[in-house]
């Protein structure tokens, strides 16, 4: 699968740099097009959302650790439009941050 990282944190008072947040754009999977992870290796887990996932609060910490509310306003645009962004439209978007 291709995916794009587009943001990279740590929780306030981590100090295991093994233990990163990441969010990313999968290119491969329209329909869930924005992947977090959390952690490395054996420990780390991960999952992959559609956008308007994102508008329930519980993805709010998350995105805020990696720098990328911003996806949070590209979910409430894609919602008024009701037509959903691509992976690439969504990575233009964070190209022009």
């Amino acid at each position: 699968m291709r995916c794009r990282n587009i943001g990279r944190g740590f929780a306030v008072g981590a100090k295991d740099e093994n233990y990163p947040y990441d969010v990313f754009v999968n290119l491969d999977l329209p329909e869930a097009p924005i992947g977090f992870g959390e952690g490395t290796g054996f420990g780390g887990v991960g999952c992959s959302i559609s956008l308007q996932a994102l508008l329930n609060e519980d993805w709010t910490e998350h995105l805020r650790i990696c720098g990328c509310e911003w996806l949070m306003d590209l979910a409430r645009e894609e919602n008024s439009h009701a037509v959903p962004f691509t992976p690439d439209e969504i990575l233009g978007r964070w190209e022009k941050i």
